[in-house]
């Protein structure tokens, strides 16, 4: 979404994308063109720009996505809930609704309702034992997926109060007992990442940008993932957490829509 010239180096250099996609990507972005003005879609061309390309700069020495730079975003490892409308937003739903939220897990945990399958991002990291890493997805593609109203109503019922802010997935994760997940960035810093503690033994902890912190059940934890960030599981037992994917506070209204609409047509899974 540069000028001619540049993207034709961009799409002969990059290697990453096959031809389906790239071709989903210009026809997506002559739609965005059309419907929204130039100066809404400044750094979002940047954006698209650096994931086309793989170069960028990030404003944080910590900070690696693994995709793509989103300009202009404050950058941080962690968030506390009151620094800013979404994260306060987003706290304030989970803790109204976690006593609910972990009876409906529990129940469904004891009726085998929820199979935990292992996940997805788990596949990427060398050492991690299959099955370790699991999880049970509720929310892709910016929509419920199938089945959960039926089966996590009280979820369902949370996450369409907070669809606003949801930029990706929700999925509940497992980490099975003396596991530990390596150090990793995931692709944008576009997202931030919020843990809620639904099943969290002693001594489960979360490190970003090496400073740990322990989960606890019932507190939402925020981070941004472009920064290196593992977890750890040194108990007996199943640590569970309720994930969400939810916009960086600092996108506009346009820009999020945007990049909401983008997941659906251009099928992001993350």
């Amino acid at each position: 979404m540069q000028n001619d010239a540049a993207s034709d180096v961009v799409l002969k250099v990059n290697e990453h994308w096959d031809e389906a996609f790239l071709a989903r990507m210009g026809q997506f972005a002559e739609e965005i063109r059309s419907r929204y003005r130039p100066e809404q879609l400044q750094r979002l061309e940047a954006y698209m720009f650096s994931l086309l390309s793989k170069s960028f700069v990030p404003a944080h020495p910590d900070q690696h996505p693994s995709m793509g730079l989103f300009p202009e975003l404050r950058a941080r490892p962690w968030w506390e809930a009151d620094e800013s409308d979404v994260t306060s937003d987003v706290a304030r739903a989970l803790k109204a609704s976690f006593p609910a939220l972990q009876a409906e897990l529990l129940a469904n945990i004891a009726a085998h309702r929820a199979p935990f399958e292992n996940y997805k991002a788990s596949v990427r990291y060398d050492g991690l034992q299959v099955g370790s890493w699991q999880g049970h997805q509720l929310f892709s593609r910016q929509s419920l997926n199938p089945g959960v109203e039926a089966s996590f109503p009280v979820a369902a019922k949370v996450i369409k109060e907070l669809e606003r802010h949801i930029l990706g997935e929700v999925v509940y994760l497992v980490l099975q007992p003396g596991a530990t997940i390596p150090t990793h960035s995931d692709f944008t810093n576009a997202q931030l990442t919020c843990h809620l503690g639904m099943i969290v033994p002693e001594g489960c902890t979360l490190t970003v940008a090496r400073e740990t912190r322990p989960w606890r059940e019932g507190v939402p934890l925020f981070f941004d993932h472009s920064f290196g960030h593992s977890a750890r599981n040194p108990s007996t037992q199943v640590r569970v957490i309720l994930l969400l994917d939810i916009a960086h506070p600092d996108l506009t209204p346009a820009e999020l829509e945007i990049l909401a609409l983008a997941r659906v047509q251009l099928q992001l899974e993350t």
